[in-house]
This record gives C-alpha cells, sequence and structure tokens, in this order.
C-alpha cells in the first residue's frame, strides 16, 4: 500500500517536467541577409538573419506574436506578420520578401562644424551622417573616412577622433559614399617657446621654416642661423642661396619640451661652364702638306671683342669646356684655326651664353 501512495506524486512530477522542457518557436526567412528582425507581444526579442537571411526564435512562452522584419535599403511584404503559439501550434512560421529602396546620398553633416583646443594632447569625438533622398538619415561615424591637412597642428583617426598637436589652424575631411564635409580645428597651446638652430654652412643663406609655425631667418656670416618662440610641433627647415646647393636640401626638426640645436646644412657652390663646339676646318687651296692642326678658343664680356685666348696651345678637338666663368654674366665666345705652318684664320661667327 505504501508503494501505491508514491507513484501517484511521482508520476504528477514527470508530467510537470514534460510540460516545462515544451519550446514554441518562430522560424522563417527575412528576404535579405543581415536583416533585423524584431519581435513583440507575448515576448519582446530581437535577432539578425544570417547571410541566407533565414532568421529563428526559440523557446518562446504561448501567446500572440508580431514579426517585423527591417534593415536600412530595403522595404518588406508584408510589413509585419502576426503569429499565435499555442493550442497545440508549437512551431510557426512568418518569411517577408524584401526589395530595395532606390535611394540617394544627398549630404553629409559633421558635428562640431569648429572646435578649439588649448593643450596638446587634447581630444573631440567627431559625430558624421548621411542624409538621403528619401528623407532618412543615418549615422556613418565609423564607416566615414578621415584626413586632416595639417597633421603638425591636429590628427584624426579613422574613428573620428581629433587630437590637437600644437598651435596652428587645421582642417578635417570626412568623407562618405560620394559626400564629403569639413570641420575648422583651432589650435592655441599656451606654454614655454623653443628654439631651432644650426649652420646653414654659409654665409646670407635664407632659411624658411614650414610646419606648426612659418618663418624665415638669414644665416650670419659664419652660417648659424636660430629660430625662436615655437611652440611644441613638427617642423621643417629649409635653407636656399643663389649660386649654392644644399646637403640635404631640407631637414625636418621635431620640438618637444626643449631646444632644439644641431639642424646643419653643408653649402656648396654651384660650378658653373660653358660647353663650346665646333665643326671642323678646312684649308682651301692648301700647299703640299698644309693641314689644320687645332683651334684657339677666345672670349669676351663685350659682344665684339676684344677677346682673349682660353689656351695656351691648340685644342685638337672639336669642343671646349670653358669653367671660369660666373653667374649672372653673358660671355660671348669665337674660335680660330690653326694650321702645321703656324697660320691662324680669322674669327669664326660669334656664340653667346648667358650663365644663370
Amino acid at each position: 500500500m505504501r508503494g501505491a501512495i508514491w507513484m501517484v506524486p511521482t508520476m504528477l512530477l514527470a508530467s510537470m517536467c514534460a510540460a516545462q522542457i515544451s519550446a514554441d518557436s518562430i522560424s522563417g526567412n527575412a528576404g535579405i541577409g543581415s536583416a533585423t528582425i524584431n519581435l513583440t507581444g507575448a515576448e519582446t526579442l530581437r535577432a539578425t538573419a544570417n547571410s541566407a537571411g533565414y532568421y529563428s526564435f526559440r523557446g518562446l512562452r504561448p501567446g500572440n506574436y508580431i514579426v517585423t522584419p527591417s534593415s536600412s535599403g530595403y522595404t518588406f511584404k508584408p510589413v509585419s506578420q502576426t503569429v499565435l503559439l499555442g493550442n497545440g501550434n508549437n512551431a510557426a512560421s512568418a518569411s517577408f520578401v524584401a526589395t530595395a529602396i532606390s535611394v540617394t546620398e544627398t549630404g553629409l553633416a559633421i558635428s562640431p562644424a569648429t572646435a578649439s583646443f588649448s593643450a596638446a594632447g587634447a581630444t573631440k569625438q567627431l559625430e558624421v551622417d548621411a542624409t538621403y533622398s528619401n528623407e532618412s538619415s543615418l549615422n556613418v561615424t565609423g564607416g566615414a573616412t578621415y584626413v586632416s591637412n595639417n597633421t603638425s597642428v591636429a590628427t584624426v583617426t579613422q574613428d573620428g577622433l581629433v587630437t590637437a598637436v600644437a598651435s596652428g589652424s587645421a582642417t578635417i575631411v570626412a568623407s562618405y559614399g560620394k559626400m564629403a564635409a569639413s570641420m575648422e580645428i583651432t589650435v592655441t597651446v599656451a606654454g614655454v617657446a623653443h628654439s631651432i638652430s644650426g649652420s646653414a654652412g654659409a654665409a646670407s643663406v635664407k632659411l624658411t621654416l614650414s610646419g606648426a609655425l612659418s618663418a624665415a631667418v638669414t644665416s650670419a656670416s659664419s652660417g648659424a642661423y636660430s629660430f625662436g618662440g615655437l611652440p611644441p610641433g613638427n617642423y621643417t627647415v629649409t635653407p636656399s642661396l643663389t649660386g649654392y646647393t644644399f646637403s640635404p636640401d631640407s631637414r625636418p626638426a621635431s620640438i618637444g619640451n626643449v631646444d632644439l640645436s644641431g639642424i646643419d646644412f653643408n653649402a656648396i657652390a654651384t660650378q658653373h661652364a660653358v660647353d663650346l663646339s665646333w665643326s671642323a676646318s678646312t684649308i682651301g687651296n692648301p700647299v703640299s702638306g698644309q693641314v689644320v692642326v687645332g683651334y684657339n678658343v677666345y672670349r669676351s664680356l663685350v659682344s665684339g671683342g676684344p677677346y682673349t685666348e682660353l689656351n695656351s696651345s691648340p685644342i685638337t678637338e672639336l669642343t671646349y669646356d670653358d669653367k671660369a666663368v660666373s653667374s649672372g654674366q653673358t660671355w660671348y665666345y669665337v674660335c680660330s684655326a690653326v694650321d702645321n705652318l703656324g697660320n691662324v684664320s680669322v674669327y669664326s661667327n660669334q656664340a653667346a651664353a648667358t650663365v644663370p
């Protein structure tokens, strides 16, 4: 008799467990991959369709549900479906047809439109929104691309985070699709000013500074130069002087919290030359054995002469390089033929060369 008494609650417990593990479900196809499926009603849930558009909700309790799909750029037919779970119906299906909306991007807005910083390292997060022909809008901050036109003043990451670097102005441009928007950055860093110094390699060299600030100075007779009053930042120093080339032609200079020295250059005087060439001469009615043996080259600073002979003995080639010329002058040249008997011809026609 005691065994019969215990069998009843055991059977009831098994029946209760069977009811608890009964799971209702709703599944179907959204009509487009990665669509968002919103479930409302007896429970509120959300799912994302797989790449083929399939989705499912499992473990639902009985009740009325509304299934609504959504995806940017698409409409759905039907817009939503009502599903009843329970009363023997523990598995329901709701599928949709997705149709792409023909919309175009009409604008791009960046926020804030301007920003000011008072300290290096300060940051500002940008927000970028695209607008479309169907009057919808979309936050595209994470999908836009960014560029700073002056990274020595402010930099920007591809997440839209702007960081101040040094005093100055910069423009940040955000691009998305075929649209672009810009914002203006002003950085004013208060603090101790620093200097950049070195040797230009020669006197009277013009040195140009570009970067966080722009400036120009002229080197002293010793070649020394210095730029002062500079905020921290990235700079480039470029020397120039007529008649000289420089090695290197420019140098980068980055200032942190100390002065920067030793930004030196080698000044190399430009070697000027005039390359001359002429045609071979012949002797009219030569005597027996008479031949041309060379040429004399003459130079003058005055057109038409008088000319100064440049060679000490006849030149046997048909070319001559005059390396004893200075810049900023026009030089005039003639040549004459010399034979083996010591005879010298009249001057050739005059040639002129201007050395820059």
